[in-house]
């Protein structure tokens, strides 16, 4: 990947930045989607590095490229629904390569529910080293993170059929029960 100077992403000095992407008084995107064949309009480009500038002063502020879908910002506008966007775009690769350098550059990332997914894993693999196990407590939390919510999810999503077989196959094998441990206790005791 080649990269370029972002700092040479800036407005015009005579344009007010306009916020974020979305114009929630409008009915879509004030960019439309590129086919991927024709480049975009010199507005189209305009529009795309006002709302990089205002993800790199997101970035400043907060150290990291990932505003939440809902984030507000200022004029009725979305800063994170532009992300949404560019994420998107880039798995129809739709995305300018351009576009694609300047965002890695930054920091971007592709999908950032991959990485919450990786982290809370690990963090499940943390209880099993120090328990013994992967029962986690429905109420139970690992470095602030609501660990028992997120097991209770994957038990839901795999009954469902919504989880992943890759995730599926590394739960199983650290040791994961699909079925909730305190249900079971519940009817081991009930039997009785």
């Amino acid at each position: 990947m080649a990269t370029k100077n972002i700092k040479n992403v800036q407005p015009a000095p005579d344009k007010q930045l306009s916020c974020c992407y979305y114009d929630i008084r409008a009915k879509g995107p004030s960019d439309d989607v590129s086919n991927g064949t024709a480049p975009q309009s010199n507005s189209q480009n305009r529009i795309w590095d006002e709302n990089f500038e205002l993800l790199m002063q997101f970035k400043t502020k907060n150290g990291h490229c990932n505003v939440p879908s809902t984030m507000h910002a200022e004029q009725g506008k979305y800063l994170g629904k532009w992300v949404d966007h560019q994420q998107s775009k880039k798995r129809k690769a739709t995305l300018e390569q351009r576009q694609v350098d300047l965002l890695e550059h930054a920091g971007f990332e592709w999908n950032i529910n991959d990485k919450n997914w990786d982290a809370m894993f690990a963090l499940l693999l943390q209880f099993k080293t120090k328990n013994g196990h992967c029962n986690v407590p429905r109420r139970h939390a690992e470095q602030g993170k609501s660990l028992g919510d997120w097991v209770s999810k994957q038990r839901f999503k795999k009954s469902k059929a919504a989880l992943e077989q890759r995730r599926v196959d590394l739960l199983e094998q650290a040791g994961f029960e699909w079925n909730n441990i305190y249900d079971t206790s519940w009817d081991a005791m009930f039997a009785l």
